[in-house]
């Protein structure tokens, strides 16, 4: 028996046989948590901010690719954050300023930077390029996100997993909306494919990027996704 609760906009589900409902909450800072609520014990447990928004940064850069301008920005020897395309360079840029305010923009990246955004650019040409070596800045990230995200990791270009799988290799089935919540906010798109992760019957789920879905669909057929997607009503 699934019994269903209305949050605000957002429908969740309680599956009787895992015995947790998920649902998304507003926490004190005004960043977007998310909880899991035990039905048999009755208690809720915090599962942490789902991103990483105005994570400090020593410097940032765009750079054109197949899809449009992009931003990566890092701090010593990781990477902080990717931006994907807005409508042009100069929204890229602007919202670049506002992720990373108080970081540097450069024309001229350091050299293990420029290489991470010559593979960047060199997978959204099509190339099947293996970006899991490289160093992220998890620090303010909610461990389950971070789960979530080590597993899309492994999704290599041309694959795809469902929300439910991932949800299922964490050892949290159930939780596919919790997985599509952390994936919506993940701040390392392409690095973390959250691309990768498309819905259930072929839909190919939400995506927080300008252009939602179609930006989505269009990676995913550069990568060689070999899946058939169909977009939801609302995609």
């Amino acid at each position: 028996m699934e019994r269903t609760y209305e949050l605000g906009a957002t429908r969740h589900a309680d599956c009787a046989e895992y015995g947790t409902v998920w649902t998304t909450l507003l926490d004190v800072e005004g960043n977007e948590a998310l909880r899991r609520m035990n039905r048999r014990s009755g208690t809720l447990v915090a599962m942490g901010s789902l991103g990483n928004a105005h994570a400090q940064a020593d410097g940032y850069t765009l750079f054109d690719t197949a899809i449009g301008w992009c931003a990566i920005a890092w701090k010593e020897h990781s990477i902080v954050g990717v931006q994907l395309p807005e409508a042009d360079r100069q929204r890229t840029s602007r919202r670049a300023e506002r992720r990373w305010p108080s970081a540097l923009a450069t024309a001229t990246p350091p050299a293990p930077v420029q290489s991470i955004v010559n593979s960047i650019i060199a997978l959204l040409d099509g190339e099947p390029v293996d970006l899991t070596s490289v160093e992220l800045d998890t620090a303010g990230l909610a461990p389950f996100n971070v789960r979530v995200y080590e597993i899309a990791r492994t999704i290599a270009p041309g694959a795809t997993l469902t929300y439910g799988e991932v949800a299922k290799r964490l050892g949290e089935q159930g939780a596919a909306r919790a997985v599509g919540q952390a994936l919506g906010a993940n701040p390392f798109a392409i690095i973390v494919p959250c691309h990768r992760v498309i819905a259930a019957h072929g839909k190919i789920g939400g995506f927080s990027a300008n252009g939602g879905a179609g930006t989505k669909q269009r990676i995913l057929a550069i990568e060689g996704a070999p899946v058939t997607i169909t977009p939801t009503l609302f995609d």
